[in-house]
This record gives structure tokens, sequence and C-alpha cells, in this order.
């Protein structure tokens, strides 16, 4: 159980490190009822243009916010759906959806000391991408992944692709 405390919070500060610098954050934090490690988050605003040349007054917005957390038991089938439940509900409380807001990433990374494949490779299936007044006020993308703390191995969701190779490059950190 050291062994993966260890390599948790190796994790955390690795994944810290990789962030661009756009980016601020809160080490153990609490955040919709359960505690985080880390909760890194940015906004972008950009100025908008007329065919890409042309600067008007007005400007969007964009977020990505990144949550990572431990699972201290094995990952099962139930607890996975569970921190999915807690990813969407991430979603609902941080994204606000207003005009100028054109997209937020929320991504809620989950390390554990053993996953079943089997459970894993479930995650694929899962999406949560609501769109806003029809995409007037933006639109948000959960994103999941689940890393393996005894083999390093990550499982995402169909959205959590770009998760992977940040994890991967953390892991090997």
């Amino acid at each position: 159980m050291q062994e993966s405390a260890l390599k948790f919070i190796a994790l955390r500060d690795a994944l810290r490190a990789q962030c661009p610098q756009e980016f601020r954050h809160t080490v153990n934090t609490e955040l919709c009822g359960r505690t985080l490690a880390l909760h890194s988050a940015a906004r972008i605003d950009t100025q908008t243009k007329i065919l890409g040349m042309i600067a008007t007054k007005s400007t969007v917005y964009s977020t990505e916010q990144r949550m990572f957390a431990l699972e201290p038991n094995p990952l099962t089938a139930e607890s996975a759906n569970n921190w999915w439940e807690y990813g969407r509900s991430l979603v609902d409380e941080l994204v606000v959806p207003e005009p100028g807001h054109q997209f937020s990433m929320v991504s809620l990374i989950i390390a554990c000391p053993q996953v079943d494949p089997r459970v894993g490779r479930g995650l694929r299936r899962l999406k949560y991408e609501p769109h806003y007044e029809r995409g007037k006020l933006g639109w948000c993308s959960l994103r999941y992944a689940v890393i393996d703390l005894s083999d390093g191995r990550v499982y995402t969701n169909s959205m959590g692709a770009p998760l992977a190779n940040i994890l991967k490059s953390a892991w090997d950190a």
C-alpha cells in the first residue's frame, strides 16, 4: 500500500509540473463533496475576429479543468460508475453556460491500486457532452481516465484519449 501511495504522490506532482503555465493549481481540496489531490484550472480569453482577421470588441473564452483523485480500493464496475457520476456532477457544478462561453473541458483522473481490465475497457462507452442552448452558450466535454498504480495502464472514456498521453508521460517522469 505504501508503494501505491508513493506512486500516487509522484504522479500528482508530475501532472502538476506538466500543466501549461496558464493553469492554476490547488492541492488537497474538496470539490462537490469529495477530496481531490489536485485541481488544476485554466481560462483562455480570445478576442473574436471577423473572417479570422478583423478584430472585434467582443471576447469569447474556453476553460479546462483537471481533477486528480485516489480510489483507495481496486476499481470495480460500481466504483467506476460512481466516479463517472461524480464527474458529471462536476460538469454541472463548474461549467457556467453564458454568452461568450465557447467550450469547457472537464477532466477527471482517478488513480487506483488495481483495475480489472474488463472494467477499464468498459469506460470507452461513457460519454457526457452537454451543449448549452443548442450550442449558443457553448458546450462541454467530460474526459474520464483511470490509471492502475500497479502497472501504469491507463483506461479512458471516448473523449479521454488526450488524458492517456498526459498520464503516460507523467508516469514515465
